[in-house]
């Protein structure tokens, strides 16, 4: 029998994230991965496999809007998380208002991608380090990676999400899905 888990016969395959889920979360872990890959596929962001190692992305009008790893490492440390939620805040300008009228400024905040020189003076992929200081929603962020800004991205990670993390990213995806109709029908 074929391990899902590895990355050749993920490479053959393409697998569906459900496959994969009860290989790497169990119990309430479990659960709220599989509740929330069925809310992407009901609100038309289905999750495809996304060419790398236990990973997946959903676009939304053509662009990336979100993208899950399981099993990945976390920022500048030496462990792993089960799973990792990174959704793709292209518009977040538009609608910090309501990000800080939601309470969600600190989980936004919290996530965004730091650049810095890891161990042995090796820095982040983006080869940017120290990065950039940029004022988000208010409040000015030290070491940003550039590559994640000037790409557009402006990528937040929630490690491990939870129920409360999960309904966070459900509200930030509205947000940003609201944002991308607003400018199609703008070009109108």
């Amino acid at each position: 029998m074929r391990d899902i888990t590895d990355l050749h016969v993920q490479r053959e395959i393409k697998p569906k994230i459900e496959d994969l889920l009860p290989h790497y979360l169990d119990g309430e872990a479990f659960v709220t991965a599989s509740d929330f890959a069925r809310y992407m596929q009901v609100n038309k962001m289905t999750l495809r496999w996304a060419g790398v190692h236990n990973a997946w992305k959903a676009a939304y009008r053509g662009k990336p809007i979100l993208y899950i790893r399981l099993n990945c490492k976390y920022r500048n440390e030496d462990k792993y998380a089960k799973w990792v939620i990174t959704p793709y805040l292209i518009n977040l300008s538009i609608y910090e208002d309501e990000i800080v009228k939601e309470g969600l400024q600190e989980s936004v905040l919290n996530g965004f991608w730091r650049c810095q020189v890891f161990a042995y003076g090796i820095p982040c992929g983006n080869g940017c380090a120290p990065g950039t200081d940029k004022t988000i929603l208010g409040k000015e962020l030290k070491n940003l990676c550039h590559g994640n800004f000037y790409s557009g991205r402006n990528w937040v990670w929630f490690y491990d999400p939870d129920e409360i993390a999960i309904n966070c990213i459900k509200k930030l995806l509205e947000l940003e899905k609201q944002a991308r109709n607003e400018k199609v029908i703008g070009k109108k």
